[in-house]
């Protein structure tokens, strides 16, 4: 299972902490179902790492500011390499 890890930053560069980003499979695959979310919470430096099935997944931040909005659409393959999330995001562009 590849893995997403890095910091989380805002558009100004600085991290962001006890931010939830939240993948939200967007199909059917042989790991889990259309809807499927998995979630990771950025630690006090901003901080995440989580493992994801193979899958397309919807991005988003969430967190005590409803303005956040979605981040973008990843695909992660069974042998996709390891990488942070602007990785994966910048790979499906």
């Amino acid at each position: 299972m590849p893995r997403i890890s890095g910091i989380f930053k805002n558009p100004d560069g600085a991290a962001v902490p006890n931010v939830v980003i939240r993948f939200t499979q967007d199909g059917n695959s042989t790991n889990s179902f259309t809807r499927q979310k998995a979630e990771v919470t950025t630690d006090g430096n901003g901080a995440y790492e989580i493992d994801l099935f193979a899958g397309k997944y919807i991005v988003q931040a969430v967190s005590n500011r409803p303005d956040l909005p979605t981040l973008g659409i990843i695909q992660v393959a069974t042998d996709s390499p390891d990488g942070t999330l602007n990785d994966f995001l910048i790979a499906n562009n």
